[in-house]
């Protein structure tokens, strides 16, 4: 009986192991895994009942042992112990060795003290900790247990401070045995799995039983930069796979269901930010990863798309370490809508009031955060604007809340948008200012007078008193800089202005706020009228586009909705062959005739799918046709106009999306076929028209698929040298250059499969040196399928036995290309693709780069073809109407402004000559653009270039307010001067000047009353890098033997004073030093010098133009001169001829 009841207990502890206690630990240990990525928290080990157990088998063993006592002492011939306790007495070891090796167990993961949510990422020299318990509270075992740690083999690391330790109870809080490694140190790639072994021995009544337990699979890491993808291969591993052992797991990673993947990217916000995602949030991360089409719960996720090259979880790891570092109340307290796409950003703002703002997460930062903005303008119409995102760096300064506390806008008033206009819109904004209210105020109060509402000041006189007065204090702010910066004669004009407004106003305050509102309502006015003209000129060519996006996108949509259609007639196709196999089978004797009824029924379903399989086919072909016989080749034209200056060229987000939906839909097309053969080979019959038209339907969407796919491969950006981005398809030799291609299908399973060879023509023979081979993949930005090319240069072969490769053309005329080849390897189908760059000019040399840029220009502008390399053996001649748009291009691409109509006038009266002045047909050749015309003359193009390349460098911000008239005939510049002030000047570019020189005319009346007209010797590059040229304006002085130099340059064409014009460019004088002792040595023995520019003419000049002085002016004046050599000044006899002869001084 007593061995009876033994072997039972037995028997029940065995099946007690089996069915609670090893499943028990095996979702214990799931859990653990979960909790270690961020799941709910792991529960406490406590409640499995190991020690219970393990003591019921070692009582056993104790009455086993005392039945082997009594056996010596009384035993017979029949005695069943000598042959039953052997066996119960081994079985009984097997479960106490197998228990006591199950409890064995790491009760906390490996993991750094720095980072405790990231466990299981383990960096090299770094300190972490790991804790092991036995699960059996047995007081003998305390301290009898010493454990050792190992390393896998897989990659060799060396365990520091790795000294064995004894496991005890006393170290734990709940009495259970466990150990702890607190200091161990290791040495790797972030997708190479290993795991930490922990071995020991127990000896205990009598048995010995060796245990092992090992660490969940861990990633090793040598940088502190790769414990983001470290972080990502512990999480894909411990969410996909509970196998503990798995090492070579990212051989082939298995693919993850969205679901999956959504929930524990919930988890790690929920663990280190404090709040979890919401599902629209989760939402829009999917659609990030997937595509809005495939997000379903069982989408599958590729490792690959989860954390390579830019990937996602990089993205979003760096967005959980800015909320961690610098926005967790805001995303706590949910102020944060955080992820949110464009598109339904605006569709949240757009019925919302002005002001409203979300904030949300950059998707083109590494950790960033910005917030969008709806507004609404006067007509109605809402627009959305976007801040740059702050990024860590701009956070750790200031933080969000009062960022977006104190954000300001700041906007172009009316005064600086008037400035931007051309010239006759300019002369009418002259007429609105007199002496009464001069535009000098305007200009220099302008944000001060636009802030206020005149109009409303105009019907108080109290409120109108006191603005007065305002005025009268910011004209003695003005004044107050103006000393500041030893500007004498605008304190002079300051004073004077505010003398006449006392005079005009001071008794009648309503007059003035009427003239103020008065004028700022003609100022819209004419405002208004520009921007009306400007937009007209665009309006209706962007209507035509509009009209012909929506007729491409309502035929797409009826493409889909055909395709779809198709879908539910080939399920309904297959239910009524299923349905009528029943009937065949089960029935056929008793329903014949109903059976009849439903082979009709089959037939014309199944000629009702093929027609309109044939009809979806047919709308295909028709996009198709238009996408690339219409749609791609525009596309392709506007980027060349884009390329040499023009408006920017469209994104390529359009064209993608019609051409991956056609895609799409052949694509089903090929799969509803598919699905016909299958319902083909159930059931048959003779005309079948599956078996008609299947094979010429086939045919017929591959080719279109293929069609399609050939097409679809572009040059996204052209090929572009990064230190001249204005300048794209002039390469030189020995200088890096980029190029990106874009499949315009972005179809998933195309990812990573192309693989873009770029190659050179063979005209002249060139080298591509750098990774000339690319992997196509799914850009993060936009999702787009590109290949960039970054590091690309050429270099030239040289022919054996000769200095070059030379050819019939000249180096800046001859033309080359760059191939694109790769092949699309899908089942059943292999494309071969191939695009090139449109043409580019090849230099060795920077001084060939205006004459390359020419042959850019001339090309592209006259022809469309992309591989006409040998345009240059007889160019075609260009229209002025074609030449004078790109010209003006070549300045707004890059200045602010291009030209105007004068000036385009000018420049075309220069090329095509008097007889032709002013045609828009006028033909102008290459030669006569871009090459010697004789020996005494220079290239219209270099000359150009220069003046662009002097603008840049010199003259940008007075270009970009008009101030530079520049393009002027002498004739012309004489008409426009001649009825104007004496004093009166403007600026022009030198005709004369082969490196571009700029000039000032100005105009003065002799004693006579006649008209003459002086212009000063051009300044060079050379001339303004050594001096600003406002300040060469501000300081040219005019001087006649022994007399006082002055400064003939008053107004700024039509009639802008000097200083209102250029005084904010005037560079700003040092402080003035304490006058010193120029002898003494403590001083330096330096005077201070300044640059200006004089011009030496007879002393009669002078005394013309002298004006009156007032007592201000003279008291001045006196200061710095002595009064004996004014009287002298004054009072000199004038010469009889004049000597004008420019010359530089120092002062």
């Amino acid at each position: 009986e007593i061995l009876t009841t033994v072997g039972e207990v037995i028997t029940e502890v065995d099946m007690l192991m089996g069915s609670q206690l090893e499943p028990e630990l095996k979702a214990w240990k799931r859990r653990q895994q979960i909790a270690c990525i961020g799941g709910p928290e792991l529960t406490s080990v406590d409640q499995l009942q190991f020690t219970l157990t393990v003591q019921s088998l070692f009582l056993i063993k104790r009455q086993l042992d005392k039945l082997e006592q009594l056996f010596l002492i009384v035993t017979y011939e029949t005695d069943p112990i000598p042959q039953q306790k052997p066996l119960l007495e081994d079985h009984m070891k097997r479960l106490i060795s197998h228990l006591v090796k199950m409890s064995f167990v790491v009760e906390k993961q490996p993991c750094t003290l720095n980072y405790p949510h990231k466990p299981l990422v383990i960096k090299t020299g770094i300190y972490f900790s790991t804790r092991l318990r036995l699960l059996l509270k047995l007081p003998e075992v305390d301290y009898q247990l010493k454990v050792k740690t190992a390393f896998d083999k897989h990659r060799q690391f060396e365990i520091l401070n790795n000294n064995p330790k004894q496991m005890d109870i006393d170290e734990s809080s709940n009495g259970c045995l466990a150990v702890e490694f607190r200091h161990l140190g290791s040495l790797t790639v972030t997708e190479d799995l290993h795991i930490l072994t922990f071995q020991a021995r127990l000896c205990l009544q009598g048995l010995s039983i060796d245990l092992e337990t090992s660490t969940l699979p861990l990633v090793v890491i040598s940088n502190i930069i790769q414990l983001p993808a470290g972080w990502a291969s512990v999480m894909w591993y411990n969410l996909l796979t509970d196998e503990p052992k798995n090492l070579s797991f990212f051989n082939n990673p298995p693919c993850a269901n969205w679901s999956q993947l959504a929930k524990m990217l919930s988890w790690q916000f929920s663990t280190i930010t404090g709040r979890s995602l919401t599902t629209e949030q989760l939402e829009m991360l999917g659609e990030k990863l997937l595509g809005d089409h495939a997000l379903q719960s069982e989408s599958q996720v590729y490792w690959s798309r989860f954390c390579k090259t830019f990937s996602f979880w990089l993205w979003l790891d760096s967005i959980l370490e800015l909320i961690k570092k610098c926005l967790q109340p805001v995303w706590i307290d949910g102020c944060i809508l955080g992820f949110v796409s464009k598109a339904r950003e605006r569709a949240l703002l757009k019925d919302k009031a002005p002001g409203t703002f979300l904030l949300r997460f950059s998707e083109s930062h590494l950790g960033g955060i910005t917030f969008t903005w709806v507004e609404q303008d006067y007509n109605g119409e809402k627009s959305f604007s976007s801040v740059e995102p702050y990024t860590k760096n701009h956070l750790n300064m200031l933080p969000f809340a009062d960022i977006i506390r104190d954000y300001k806008v700041l906007t172009d008033g009316n005064w600086y948008q008037l400035q931007q206009l051309d010239s006759k819109y300019l002369e009418q904004v002259d007429q609105l200012y007199d002496d009464t209210f001069p535009m000098e105020i305007r200009q220099y109060l302008s944000q001060w007078i636009e802030s206020h509402d005149w109009e409303q000041v105009a019907t108080n006189e109290s409120l109108a008193t006191v603005r007065f007065h305002d005025l009268l204090a910011q004209l003695d702010d003005q004044y107050s800089r103006f000393t500041l910066e030893n500007n004498f004669l605008m304190q002079h004009n300051i004073r004077k202005i505010k003398r006449n407004l006392q005079d005009c106003f001071q008794a009648d305050p309503v007059h003035m706020a009427m003239i103020i509102g008065s004028s700022l309502n003609e100022e819209k006015k004419i405002l208004a009228v520009a921007m009306k003209r400007e937009e007209n000129v665009g309006n209706t060519q962007s209507n035509m586009v509009v009209e012909k996006q929506k007729e491409l996108d309502n035929r797409v949509k009826e493409l889909k909705n055909k395709v779809q259609d198709t879908e539910q007639k080939v399920k309904s196709l297959e239910d009524l062959q299923d349905e009528h196999d029943f009937k065949y089978k089960t029935l056929h004797n008793r329903e014949h005739e109903a059976n009849g009824m439903s082979q009709k029924e089959i037939q014309k379903e199944k000629m009702e799918v093929v027609r309109q399989m044939a009809d979806a086919l047919n709308m295909a072909e028709k996009i198709e046709i238009t996408l690339i016989s219409e749609e791609l080749p525009e596309w392709k034209r506007r980027q060349q106009i884009a390329c040499i200056g023009g408006p920017p060229n469209a994104c390529l987000d359009q064209l993608q999306t019609w051409f991956t939906a056609v895609a799409e839909c052949l694509q089903q097309v090929r799969q509803q076929l598919n699905k016909l053969q299958e319902l083909e080979q159930k059931y048959t019959y003779e005309n079948d028209p599956i078996t008609l038209k299947k094979q010429f339907l086939e045919d017929r969407s591959m080719m279109l698929f293929k069609n399609l796919i050939v097409n679809s491969l572009v040059v996204e950006r052209q090929p572009c040298m990064p230190t001249h981005p204005q300048r794209p398809l002039v390469l030189k030799t020995g200088v890096q250059f980029t190029v990106k291609l874009r499949l315009l299908v972005k179809l998933q399973e195309f990812n990573y499969q192309l693989k873009v060879k770029a190659s050179f023509d063979n005209f002249r023979r060139f080298n591509i040196l750098g990774t000339n081979t690319k992997v196509m993949n799914m850009e993060e930005s936009n999702g787009s399928l590109a290949a960039e090319f970054r590091h690309l240069q050429l270099k030239e072969q040289k022919a054996a036995g000769s200095r070059t490769n030379e050819g019939p053309l000249i180096v800046t005329e001859e033309l080359h290309s760059i191939s694109f080849e790769t092949q699309l390897c899908q089942p059943g189908i292999v494309i071969d693709l191939e695009t090139s760059s449109l043409p580019i000019v090849v230099i060795s040399n920077v001084s060939q780069l205006p004459a390359g840029w020419a042959s850019i220009l001339w090309y592209n502008m006259l022809s469309n073809e992309p591989k006409n390399l040998s345009f240059f053996l007889s160019p075609p001649q260009a229209c002025w109407s074609q030449l004078s748009e790109v010209l003006s291009w070549q300045f707004s691409s890059v200045t602010k402004r291009g030209l105007n109509t004068e000036q385009l006038n000018m420049l075309g009266d220069k090329l095509l000559g008097p007889d032709a002045a002013g045609n828009p047909e006028g033909l102008i050749p290459w030669t006569k653009f871009c090459k010697n015309v004789n020996d005494k003359s220079f290239p219209f193009w270099l000359w150009i270039e220069s003046i662009l390349e002097l603008i840049k460098r010199h003259l940008l911000p007075l270009w970009n307010d008009g101030c530079i008239m520049g393009f002027v005939s002498k004739e012309r510049e004489r008409t426009l001067l001649k009825d104007k002030a004496p004093g009166t000047f403007l600026l022009r570019f030198s005709e004369s000047s082969r490196d571009g020189a700029i000039t000032f005319t100005w105009v003065e009346r002799s004693q006579n009353d006649e008209i003459q007209f002086h212009a000063v010797e051009p300044y060079t590059k050379k001339e303004l890098t050594a001096v600003s040229f406002p300040d060469i304006i501000r300081n040219y002085k005019v001087m006649a033997a022994e007399n006082i130099p002055e400064n003939p340059l008053r107004y700024l064409y039509p009639d802008i004073s000097k200083d209102n014009a250029f005084g904010k460019y005037y560079s700003r004088p040092t402080e003035t030093s304490e006058p010193m002792d120029v002898e003494s040595p403590s001083g330096g023995g330096y005077i201070r010098t300044e640059l200006i520019s004089v011009s030496e003419v007879h002393p009669s000049r002078l005394q013309d133009t002298m004006l009156p002085m007032s007592p201000e002016v003279y008291g001045a004046l006196s200061q710095l001169i002595n009064p004996a050599e004014i009287d002298t000044v004054v009072g000199a006899a004038p010469c009889a001829c004049a000597v004008s002869q420019t010359a530089s001084s120092s002062a």
